[in-house]
């Protein structure tokens, strides 16, 4: 990775509640603008019982293809906490765009809070004072 390159950090499932397709498209325009970028999903894949998740990742990796930026999205597939831990915090920040908004019921954007990496993700549907913005998350409008 190079010294001035953003690694966009993506932890949990690709479902459509997600924002996977705002991630995507946030990458792309960061590329077009003369960024150097990357996007890393962090943790496993659906299971294979699972047929609508890992319809919907087939779907955002066509994307990325479209896109023009599949070269820059990788994928960590399934990780040990121990090693999760360290690609959450090799991150230059985490981007969870959840289309609902953020909730504390959502392990992963807790996950990312705990690992002392910036985050940024969605306003929440209604106001939770442990989610401050510009203190210890930034949050913006879904999509």
């Amino acid at each position: 990775m190079a010294a001035d390159e953003i690694l966009l950090g993506y932890f949990g499932f690709l479902n459509t509640s997600k924002g996977g397709e705002t991630l995507l498209r946030a990458l792309a325009a960061l590329c077009q603008s003369g960024m150097q970028a990357r996007v890393v999903l962090i943790g496993g894949s659906a299971g294979a019982s699972d047929k609508t998740d890992a319809a919907h990742t087939r779907q955002l990796l066509e994307l990325a293809q479209t896109l023009g930026v599949s070269g820059q999205v990788l994928r960590t597939g399934f990780l040990s906490e121990a090693d999760t831990v360290a690609a959450l915090q090799s991150c230059t920040m985490m981007v969870q765009p959840y289309a609902d908004g953020a909730s504390l019921r959502r392990g992963t954007l807790l996950a990312c809070l705990a690992s002392g990496c910036p985050t940024v993700t969605t306003h929440p549907a209604t106001r939770i004072a442990e989610l401050q913005h510009n203190v210890n998350v930034h949050l913006v409008p879904p999509k």
